[in-house]
């Protein structure tokens, strides 16, 4: 059961999904729209989640359960990866690239390729204050207090040493 995004506890269960390009305006609409579908219809053993979802910076997508009614489980999880690659062939996009990391450079999301990272840090075109994503927070109240960090602040921090 779909409900709206503010509305979910802060205890909610998030996973992010980091897009290789960014939506186009009609491309995100159509995608809001089968997001809405699915968390209306997402379940774990037939009891339907209380859930939402959240397209951040035109390049991300937040799926969210509020697991005090009820847990995700294996095969519900399951099923929206199974969906996500699903948009991902519909779209042309990757939602499984973990070998970007985003960065927000003049208020616009870059992706740069984690090989380089340490050399775009020693160029100085990554600094320590530098805004990156950590894509790895868990609940819905991580996401709106340490998703967006400094690039010190991150697992990149051994960089600046």
């Amino acid at each position: 059961m779909y409900v709206p995004f503010n509305e979910l506890a802060p205890s909610s269960k998030v996973w992010i999904y980091q897009s290789d390009r960014p939506f186009g305006e009609l491309e995100k609409k159509q995608i809001e729209e089968k997001l809405i579908a699915f968390a209306n219809r997402w379940a774990a053993h037939q009891k339907d989640l209380k859930a939402s979802v959240n397209i951040a910076h035109n390049q991300f997508v937040i799926l969210a359960v509020d697991e005090s009614q009820h847990a995700a489980s294996g095969c519900s999880i399951d099923s929206s990866v199974h969906f996500m690659k699903d948009l991902e062939i519909e779209f042309g996009l990757n939602f499984f690239d973990r070998s970007k990391v985003p960065f927000l450079v003049n208020d616009g999301l870059e992706l740069m390729p984690m090989n380089e990272l340490k050399e775009k840090i020693a160029q100085g075109q990554i600094k320590k204050d530098t805004p990156t994503f950590n894509n790895f927070v868990q609940s819905k109240g991580e996401l709106e207090e340490k998703w967006l960090v400094n690039a010190e602040n991150s697992w990149m921090s051994r960089y600046f040493a």
